[in-house]
């Protein structure tokens, strides 16, 4: 612009003078109205629940104040969403605000708060957690609520573990176990290798499954034989919860126990996300069973699948085998 002005129009000095301050007057109007456009922005997305095609720019410091006041919305959408925005632009502003929101009437913005006090590792809000885990209803917001008590204040968490080991609520005693497999005390881990036996070989449905989701989230090499008698439940109920596990475990004398499950339809779908999950450690096994002469050709077709939707080039190599 100083050049066309200088060169073309010959402005003088003065008359420099007056353009310049014109162009830095347009410059600061544009700057307000961008910034004005960026809160208007954040502001609509904060006023829409699902943030689907809505492409936001990173939070700064100018967004904080919004995202503050987000928090006190009665949409729990924004609410989550707000706090997401605040744990990356500003996370020292969070703690002042998570007492608050487990009060909040609902289960997602329950769940976010206890997730963040756990990072936080604040055990100042310790009695709060206490009192949503000892009276709500909702098992997901109990479950976090123990995890999160795990962190903040491990000894109380420890005294009541045998309790919650045992709680009617599945998600709970699920949790309270997996953290006894996990804990330092080598007696709490003998005593939950105990239960975790006890649950496996259980004559109820339930207490089979929730051994299935303790290995899944705990699994050690001492579990295998337990898991390969969930693989083999003849409830396919036990059967879907132990192929979630065995995709987690990744235990090499489970494969073909779940490569077996391609052949039913009610375990194949689960099965084939199994396969998919064990990548280059199960395709051996893979490659075994489909050079079988006497292959279910239901586990044929489960494995052509598998491979197909692994891609890799060992996969398609197999494939290319059996064309």
């Amino acid at each position: 612009i100083l050049i066309v002005l200088l060169n073309i129009l010959e402005f003088n000095p003065v008359q420099l003078s007056y353009a310049t301050i014109l162009i830095i007057l347009i410059w600061l109007a544009v700057a307000v109205r961008m910034g004005d456009a960026y809160h208007r922005r954040i502001k609509q997305a904060l006023q829409v629940p699902s943030f689907k095609g809505l492409i936001m720019p990173r939070p700064t410091k100018e967004s904080i104040p919004i995202f503050e006041q987000a928090l006190s919305s009665t949409n729990p959408a924004i609410v989550v969403y707000a706090l997401k925005m605040l744990e990356e632009s500003a996370p020292q502003l969070i703690s002042s605000n998570l007492g608050a929101l487990l009060d909040y009437p609902d289960d997602a913005v329950q769940l976010t708060a206890l997730k963040q006090i756990a990072s936080l590792s604040s055990p100042a809000m310790s009695t709060d957690v206490k009192h949503l885990l000892q009276n709500k209803s909702s098992p997901a917001v109990r479950t976090q609520a123990l995890e999160t008590l795990y962190v903040i204040d491990p000894d109380f968490v420890t005294a009541k573990l045998a309790t919650y080991a045992g709680d009617p609520e599945p998600m709970v005693h699920e949790a309270a176990l997996s953290i006894m497999r996990r804990h330092k005390e080598p007696m709490i881990v003998r005593q939950a290798a105990k239960m975790l036996q006890n649950l496996a070989l259980s004559t109820e449905r339930s207490s089979r499954m929730i051994a299935a989701g303790v290995i899944g989230k705990t699994a050690v090499p001492d579990d295998a034989a337990l898991l390969l008698g969930l693989l083999s439940d003849t409830d396919p109920t036990v059967q879907q919860s132990a192929l979630q596990a065995a995709a987690a475990a990744q235990f090499p004398a489970a494969w073909p126990i779940v490569i077996s499950a391609l052949a039913r339809a009610e375990t194949r779908s689960q099965a084939t996300k199994t396969l998919l999950a064990g990548a280059d450690s199960a395709l051996p096994y893979l490659e075994a069973a489909f050079s079988d002469p006497s292959l279910d050709p239901q586990v044929g077709a489960g494995i052509s699948t598998v491979l197909q939707r692994s891609g890799g080039l060992p996969a398609i190599a197999i494939l290319e085998q059996h064309i």
